[in-house]
């Protein structure tokens, strides 16, 4: 009987406890441009990580990530993490750009669930909420961008580059490029693009 050795660990991962944790933003990364086959169209996506004041087996903190279409529309899930985050609502000068690198480094409160798929438990992010008044001060453990994040980002981009929606790249300087982007970038019309910074007072 052979005994076949392999670089992909065979542990069980470890489930992070239901209940309320502290935390604080370790990344936002960009995770290009999506298709959903439910709306029939591209959106660009980040995802937010998070590491938790609750600690594994070995020490380490447990870290929860979430998906998020970059977008600050009505019903987008970002709009409303961010604005639980804050403890406030955006202003509609606000709403007119928001740099979400700005959240790197903001601890909060993450209300985790456990939601069981295909006979297994994984812990879900319910809510972020604000930092608590009683929290204790945390620094970010882990410098290094998770591995699963750049593989995706690139898988993303290149189906993407392989679509119709893609740019349209001219070498003739002398001709305006005529890119096929959708709608806003990504967005819908109702969905204010991310290029102006989130101003300091907006966050206090």
């Amino acid at each position: 009987m052979a005994l076949i050795a392999s670089a992909t660990s065979t542990a069980p991962k470890e489930t992070c406890p239901a209940g309320v944790h502290d935390a604080i933003c370790a990344f936002v990364e960009d995770l290009g441009h999506e298709y959903s086959e439910m709306y029939k169209n591209w959106a660009r996506k980040i995802v937010i990580c998070w590491e938790l004041d609750e600690k594994m087996k070995d020490g380490k903190p447990f870290m929860l990530s979430k998906r998020y279409t970059l977008s600050l529309g009505k019903k987008a899930n970002l709009l409303k993490d961010v604005q639980g985050w804050r403890g406030k609502n955006f202003s509609d000068a606000e709403l007119a750009g928001f740099d979400v690198e700005v959240l790197k480094g903001k601890q909060c409160q993450l209300q985790v669930i456990h939601d069981e798929k295909e006979g297994k438990v994984h812990s879900k992010i319910l809510s972020v909420l604000p930092k608590g008044k009683n929290s204790p001060v945390m620094a970010v453990v882990n410098k290094d961008v998770p591995k699963w994040i750049g593989e995706q980002r690139a898988k993303n981009e290149a189906a993407y580059l392989a679509s119709d929606s893609a740019p349209v790249v001219v070498e003739d300087e002398e001709v305006p490029p005529t890119p096929k982007l959708p709608t806003g970038g990504g967005h819908s019309d109702q969905e204010p693009p991310f290029n102006k910074p989130l101003i300091a007072e907006a966050w206090g």
